[in-house]
């Protein structure tokens, strides 16, 4: 698991590391993670049933609810990919 970790740190390093400096890691994170840099769920659809079965949301969230999920989904993964970062 830690080398694919650092594998994907040293992607995002390489590939998109640069925006870091524009916009904050987080934000940067999020961005190449909507470019579909890894492969996670991107349809809103498989993002709402990642969330119920995260615990996340009940299952049959409410529109308003669907579409907040699907709205915070790439800074959601982006906090958790930061949350893995290796300790420099």
């Amino acid at each position: 698991r830690e080398a694919k970790i650092n594998h994907l740190f040293e992607r995002f390093n390489s590939e998109y590391g640069w925006r870091v400096a524009q916009v904050g890691k987080q934000k940067a994170i999020a961005d190449w993670l909507s470019g579909l840099a890894i492969d996670i769920p991107f349809c809103n659809s498989d993002v709402v049933k990642l969330a119920v079965e995260m615990g996340s949301i009940d299952p049959n969230p409410s529109d308003k609810l669907f579409y907040k999920v699907c709205d915070n989904y790439w800074s959601f993964m982006a906090n958790i990919i930061l949350g893995m970062e290796p300790k420099q």
